[in-house]
């Protein structure tokens, strides 16, 4: 039998987390640049939670997206940036929320709430696993909704953002 880390591509394919010393401000720019780079530049919009803020990270992700919400952290500078703020911020602030949602469903939902496991390739693992059964999840409401039309299981609660 085989050590876990030299099996880790058949494990969980991708690297699915970040690594455990690196913070959330220094990944920022580099993934959302990344990504955009391999979706052809389709993404419009961008909103993050308050501890990736930097003003260095203001800065470059207003160069890789158009519609950039990095919110500012503290009261008062949140305050004033939101009474500040555009249509296009406010709207992604709104889908932010929304993608949080999703992931309390995923936590909730798929029993992710804590892993047992210590090691990084268990932690890896553990992450893709309850992915895949969070997709399943979803796959399952949207092959419901298009069978069964009027079934209020397979819809959305939340309201569409204005």
């Amino acid at each position: 039998m085989s050590h876990p880390t030299e099996n880790r591509s058949l494990l969980v394919g991708k690297r699915t987390v970040i690594p455990w010393d690196t913070t959330d401000k220094s990944i920022l720019i580099e993934q959302l640049r990344s990504t955009q780079t391999q979706l052809g530049g389709w993404i419009e919009s961008a909103s993050v939670d308050r501890g990736f803020h930097t003003p260095e990270n203001q800065v470059d992700l207003a160069k890789i997206v158009a519609h950039p919400c990095l919110p500012k952290p503290g009261a008062k500078q949140a305050a004033a940036q939101a009474a500040a703020a555009t249509v296009a911020f406010r709207t992604a602030r709104q889908r932010h929320e929304g993608a949080e949602s999703a992931i309390s469903g995923w936590q909730a939902g798929n029993g992710l709430r804590r892993c047992c496991d210590r090691t990084e390739v268990r932690f890896e693992r553990y992450d893709a696993l309850g992915t895949l059964g969070r997709n399943l999840h979803v796959l399952g409401k949207l092959l419901m909704a298009r069978e069964h039309v009027q079934n209020a299981a397979a819809h959305p609660h939340r309201e569409t953002a204005a």
